[in-house]
């Protein structure tokens, strides 16, 4: 909706789709190395700490300016530099795969998580970002980019709620033997914290 309400959805469609497909292939680069780049420079937490408000003030001013300017330079400027938000995406994704420490419980939640927010918010993003878009004929794009800057805030805020206020006690979620205590009401008062292999609670993806 942003780009069609653009002054670059009127251009010729000749640079109008070569402009989108090169901006998509940025993103699809920057997907592909920002694992490499969290592990080797920043470190899961640190990554997102600084490229998840990154991805929140960048799309509030690319899709500010998109709507505002007549500009076909710098909307085309702006959809390069888009693909930024990548890294933020990543670093969610990054982050939600080591949180929990036992391989089982990460997979439901992340699982779960996972289909409902494509159900609930993905599949209805363009329909939602299209409506924004209609209210106005000038802010309409600036509208459909604050929808998309409230899904960031809300998730940005959940981890820094998740990692500041809750921590995992491997003792009572890691699984041992195969059994879940949750399910058996074992305890496993025996084992101490140095049995606890925490490398081996991680790699287990």
């Amino acid at each position: 909706p942003a780009y069609l309400t653009s002054s670059l959805g009127s251009d010729q469609d000749v640079y109008a789709y070569d402009t989108q497909l090169i901006a998509t292939a940025c993103g699809i680069t920057l997907t592909a190395v920002s694992g490499v780049v969290c592990d080797r420079y920043f470190g899961i937490h640190r990554f997102v700490r600084i490229f998840m408000p990154v991805t929140i003030v960048n799309s509030f001013i690319c899709y500010s300016v998109i709507s505002v300017t007549d500009s076909i330079a710098l909307v085309s400027v702006c959809q390069f530099l888009l693909p930024l938000n990548n890294f933020g995406i990543m670093g969610c994704i990054f982050w939600s795969a080591t949180f929990v420490p036992d391989a089982r419980i990460r997979n439901t939640l992340t699982g779960i998580t996972y289909n409902l927010g494509m159900a609930i918010f993905v599949s209805t993003l363009f329909d939602v970002e299209t409506f924004l878009a209609n209210q106005s004929e000038r802010f309409g794009a600036m509208y459909a980019g604050l929808y998309v800057v409230l899904m960031c805030c809300i998730t940005f805020t959940a981890i820094i709620y998740a990692q500041t206020y809750h921590s995992w006690n491997l003792k009572s979620y890691h699984y041992y033997s195969g059994v879940n205590p949750h399910l058996n009401e074992t305890e496993h008062e025996d084992i101490s914290d140095e049995d606890i292999d925490a490398n081996n609670v991680y790699s287990v993806m």
